[in-house]
């Protein structure tokens, strides 16, 4: 059996943790088409606390909503362009189009604003800890201490009673 250890990392004041599983796989593992490779693999899961996981997906919520706004901006501009044959209103409405799409851009909703789960994405583990369902599966490359993280894929948590072991 493959050795292995796990160890939950919270960096002060962040908004969530993180749960690793260190494996040591004595040989290749494979299922179906996919291969853990021999050595040390790692499973890594978000962990959240509710009021703060709250929190966040209320300011979520707002960005979504804002960066709705600046499609639909973004959109109407574009249109009122096309649809004027005046030249000059034509680089005003490109114009605004333009710095509706940056707003959009910088809204965070394609890039960090994706790692704040919704409720159905995680799955309470003691009293108020929330732990997310999916989580990535890597090594490292090189040496222990090694720098190189690489993904090897996605890992998918789901609640099991203790009491349903053999």
């Amino acid at each position: 059996a493959p050795a292995g250890c796990w160890e939950l990392v919270w960096r002060e004041h962040a908004p969530a943790g993180t749960v690793v599983c260190g494996f040591d796989l004595p040989e290749d593992v494979n299922r179906g088409d996919a291969v853990l490779p021999k050595g040390r693999v790692y499973v890594s899961l978000p962990v959240w606390n509710r009021a703060e996981l709250t929190k966040k997906q209320t300011y979520k919520a707002e960005k979504l909503k804002e960066a709705e706004q600046h499609q639909i901006d973004q959109d109407d501009e574009i249109a009122k362009m096309q649809e004027t044959s005046n030249p000059l209103m034509k680089a005003l409405h490109y114009r605004n189009a333009v710095a509706a799409t940056e707003k959009l851009s910088m809204s965070g909703v394609n890039t960090f604003l994706t790692a704040i789960p919704s409720d159905d994405e995680v799955m309470p583990i003691n009293n108020d800890l929330l732990l997310c369902k999916k989580g990535t599966v890597w090594t490292k490359t090189g040496s222990f201490l090694g720098k190189e993280h690489l993904l090897l894929g996605v890992a998918s948590a789901s609640p099991e009673s203790l009491d349903q072991t053999p």
